[in-house]
Protein backbone atom coordinates (compact mmCIF):
# COMPACT_ATOMS: atom_id res chain seq x y z
CA UNK A 1 0.00 0.00 0.00
CA UNK A 2 1.13 3.77 -0.31
CA UNK A 3 0.48 6.77 1.47
CA UNK A 4 1.63 10.60 0.68
CA UNK A 5 1.66 13.57 2.49
CA UNK A 6 3.48 16.85 1.23
CA UNK A 7 6.32 14.85 -0.94
CA UNK A 8 7.14 12.03 2.04
CA UNK A 9 5.88 9.37 0.89
CA UNK A 10 5.31 6.07 3.11
CA UNK A 11 5.26 2.62 1.53
CA UNK A 12 4.50 -0.05 3.65
CA UNK A 13 3.49 -3.86 3.78
CA UNK A 14 2.19 -5.63 6.48
CA UNK A 15 3.66 -8.96 7.27
CA UNK A 16 1.99 -11.73 8.90
CA UNK A 17 3.08 -10.34 12.62
CA UNK A 18 4.81 -6.82 11.46
CA UNK A 19 4.64 -4.06 9.53
CA UNK A 20 7.36 -2.89 7.42
CA UNK A 21 7.57 0.95 6.48
CA UNK A 22 9.88 2.59 4.54
CA UNK A 23 10.19 6.54 3.94
CA UNK A 24 10.47 7.44 0.78
CA UNK A 25 11.60 11.44 0.04
CA UNK A 26 11.39 13.90 -2.72
CA UNK A 27 11.65 17.38 -3.71
CA UNK A 28 8.95 19.08 -5.79
CA UNK A 29 10.12 19.85 -9.12
CA UNK A 30 10.41 23.89 -9.32
CA UNK A 31 10.61 26.62 -11.66
CA UNK A 32 14.09 28.05 -11.74
CA UNK A 33 15.57 31.29 -13.24
CA UNK A 34 19.17 31.27 -14.08
CA UNK A 35 21.66 33.60 -15.38
CA UNK A 36 24.32 31.69 -17.51
CA UNK A 37 25.69 34.92 -18.84
CA UNK A 38 29.02 34.66 -16.54
CA UNK A 39 28.93 30.72 -16.51
CA UNK A 40 29.13 28.05 -18.72
CA UNK A 41 27.94 25.16 -16.65
CA UNK A 42 24.46 24.67 -16.27
CA UNK A 43 23.91 21.78 -12.92
CA UNK A 44 20.19 20.65 -13.38
CA UNK A 45 17.99 18.46 -11.32
CA UNK A 46 15.75 16.13 -13.24
CA UNK A 47 12.30 17.46 -13.43
CA UNK A 48 13.26 21.40 -12.75
CA UNK A 49 12.42 23.84 -15.11
CA UNK A 50 14.35 26.53 -16.09
CA UNK A 51 14.38 29.65 -17.79
CA UNK A 52 17.89 30.47 -18.78
CA UNK A 53 19.72 33.93 -19.87
CA UNK A 54 22.69 33.31 -21.87
CA UNK A 55 23.48 37.06 -22.23
CA UNK A 56 23.44 40.33 -20.57
CA UNK A 57 21.27 42.13 -23.40
CA UNK A 58 17.64 42.83 -22.78
CA UNK A 59 16.11 42.06 -25.63
CA UNK A 60 16.56 40.32 -29.06
CA UNK A 61 15.31 39.14 -31.83
CA UNK A 62 15.70 35.38 -32.54
CA UNK A 63 17.61 32.56 -30.58
CA UNK A 64 18.52 29.33 -31.75
CA UNK A 65 20.45 26.47 -29.85
CA UNK A 66 21.78 23.29 -30.60
CA UNK A 67 22.33 19.95 -28.31
CA UNK A 68 25.22 18.21 -28.81
CA UNK A 69 25.58 19.63 -32.38
CA UNK A 70 22.00 18.20 -32.96
CA UNK A 71 18.24 19.65 -32.89
CA UNK A 72 17.37 20.69 -29.23
CA UNK A 73 14.21 18.07 -27.84
CA UNK A 74 10.69 19.30 -27.69
CA UNK A 75 11.11 20.62 -24.03
CA UNK A 76 13.97 23.33 -24.87
CA UNK A 77 12.46 26.10 -26.96
CA UNK A 78 13.52 30.20 -27.20
CA UNK A 79 11.71 32.72 -25.20
CA UNK A 80 11.52 35.81 -27.70
CA UNK A 81 11.41 39.28 -25.85
CA UNK A 82 11.11 42.34 -27.56
CA UNK A 83 10.24 44.39 -24.70
CA UNK A 84 13.16 46.10 -22.51
CA UNK A 85 11.29 45.26 -19.15
CA UNK A 86 10.80 42.04 -17.24
CA UNK A 87 12.96 39.07 -16.20
CA UNK A 88 15.02 38.68 -19.49
CA UNK A 89 15.36 34.80 -20.14
CA UNK A 90 16.14 33.66 -23.50
CA UNK A 91 15.35 30.20 -23.61
CA UNK A 92 13.62 27.64 -21.32
CA UNK A 93 13.91 23.66 -20.74
CA UNK A 94 10.59 22.35 -18.99
CA UNK A 95 11.23 19.09 -17.26
CA UNK A 96 15.18 18.78 -17.16
CA UNK A 97 15.65 14.54 -18.26
CA UNK A 98 18.74 13.05 -18.77
CA UNK A 99 18.30 13.46 -22.46
CA UNK A 100 19.12 17.31 -21.67
CA UNK A 101 22.57 16.17 -20.58
CA UNK A 102 24.94 17.75 -23.03
CA UNK A 103 26.81 20.61 -24.50
CA UNK A 104 24.53 23.43 -25.77
CA UNK A 105 25.34 26.00 -28.53
CA UNK A 106 22.77 29.30 -28.73
CA UNK A 107 23.44 31.48 -31.36
CA UNK A 108 21.16 35.13 -30.56
CA UNK A 109 20.75 37.47 -33.59
CA UNK A 110 20.26 41.70 -32.18
CA UNK A 111 18.75 44.18 -34.11
CA UNK A 112 18.53 41.70 -36.96
CA UNK A 113 22.38 42.03 -37.68
CA UNK A 114 24.23 41.06 -34.41
CA UNK A 115 25.24 37.76 -33.33
CA UNK A 116 26.13 36.19 -30.14
CA UNK A 117 27.33 32.79 -29.57
CA UNK A 118 27.61 31.28 -26.29
CA UNK A 119 28.48 27.79 -25.50
CA UNK A 120 27.41 25.99 -22.43
CA UNK A 121 27.85 22.31 -20.60
CA UNK A 122 23.95 20.90 -19.31
CA UNK A 123 24.81 18.36 -16.77
CA UNK A 124 23.21 16.96 -13.68
CA UNK A 125 23.63 18.21 -10.27
CA UNK A 126 25.05 15.85 -7.65
CA UNK A 127 22.51 14.12 -5.28
CA UNK A 128 22.47 14.69 -1.75
CA UNK A 129 22.36 11.84 1.00
CA UNK A 130 19.27 13.27 2.08
CA UNK A 131 16.70 15.07 0.59
CA UNK A 132 15.86 18.63 2.10
CA UNK A 133 12.63 17.81 2.91
CA UNK A 134 13.89 14.47 4.79
CA UNK A 135 15.79 16.38 7.40
CA UNK A 136 13.08 15.20 9.91
CA UNK A 137 14.26 13.90 13.04
CA UNK A 138 13.92 9.91 12.72
CA UNK A 139 11.56 9.65 16.07
CA UNK A 140 9.00 12.03 13.91
CA UNK A 141 9.25 10.18 10.71
CA UNK A 142 9.00 6.89 12.57
CA UNK A 143 5.67 8.32 14.72
CA UNK A 144 3.74 9.43 11.87
CA UNK A 145 4.28 6.23 10.22
CA UNK A 146 3.03 4.71 12.88
CA UNK A 147 -0.26 6.82 13.06
CA UNK A 148 -0.24 6.40 9.68
CA UNK A 149 -0.53 2.36 9.77
CA UNK A 150 -2.51 2.51 13.14
CA UNK A 151 -5.51 4.74 10.92
CA UNK A 152 -5.00 2.16 8.19
CA UNK A 153 -5.68 -1.09 10.00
Amino acid sequence: MYFSSSHVQFLYAKAALTTNCIVICSDPPQQIGLDLSGSDTLYAKIGNSYDIRLFNVKEHDEMQCSINNHTVLNNVFALNHKEKKGKHYHFRITHFSEENVGIYECTMKLHDKELFTKKFTATLEAEPATSSSCSWPIKSVLLMASVVIQQLN
